[in-house]
């Protein structure tokens, strides 16, 4: 019996005896009469079977980045450690093993927009067969900027600079002629323009530039800048 359903084997032949069991909670199984073809006899003995449940795995973790930043993806486990997982962004399976809490948390900097899943699971006891969820990771190329515009202008004159803008608005810049820099928000064309009046040859550069994913440009992302070269204006003196 398993302490609640008594069970009757006859026409044994062999020692020792197996019996197949596969309960769904922990039992304990014991002998209630034993007797061969001659006498009824003693018996004695239980065996427990304790019943793990399978593990579970689900993955979360769905967000947009820049690229070349780092996110993590979280595991949500459930069993009993140390646990092991394989997951994949679609492409290539990694596993971890020897994990010893939950949730655990997986690091990924994917170069281009990635989906991540689970494939397997089992902790110290079982495998497990209830891996779900998905995370997917939307990966944003840093913006660009490129400032182009007249080169030369007289003094007291004025000129327009252009800034050519990839990613998404709203974009923020800042400019400076080398001495005073200026930040302009809020930008939602991909071409910004603005007027200069300098007194003395000025190169307009851009420092810095972010845009509505949040991306920041490094210094490879920005061109150099443009000189406004000025020129002085004739002058002429009558006499006579």
């Amino acid at each position: 019996t398993d302490g609640t359903t008594p069970v009757t084997i006859s026409g044994i032949t062999s020692s020792p005896y197996l019996i197949p069991v596969s309960p769904t909670s922990t039992k304990t199984y014991s002998l209630l009469t034993v007797l061969d073809a001659n006498c009824t006899g003693t018996f004695s003995g239980n065996a427990t079977v304790t019943v793990n449940p399978k593990p579970t795995a689900i993955i979360s973790g769905t967000t947009p980045i820049c690229i070349g930043a780092i996110t993590n993806l979280s595991v949500a486990l459930t069993g009993n450690p140390n646990w092991t997982i394989t997951y994949t962004d679609g492409t290539t399976p990694v596993t971890i093993s020897g994990i010893t809490a939950s949730p655990y948390l997986i690091s990924v900097s994917p170069t281009s927009t990635k989906t991540y899943s689970l494939t397997a699971v089992s902790d110290v006891n079982c495998v497990g067969t209830s891996f779900t969820g998905s995370a997917t990771v939307t990966v944003s190329p840093k913006p660009t900027a490129t400032i182009t515009g007249t080169n030369a202008i007289c003094i007291g004159a004025s000129t327009n600079l252009s800034v050519a803008l990839t990613g998404n608005q709203p974009w923020s810049i800042t400019y400076t002629d080398g001495t005073t820099p200026v930040t302009v928000t809020g930008i939602t064309t991909s071409t910004y323009t603005f007027n200069v009046s300098p007194n003395t040859t000025k190169t307009y550069s851009i420092t810095a530039l972010s845009d509505g994913n949040t991306c920041g440009a490094q210094a490879s992302d920005i061109n150099t800048g443009v000189t406004v070269l000025v020129k002085q204006r004739p002058t002429a003196t009558f006499t006579g």
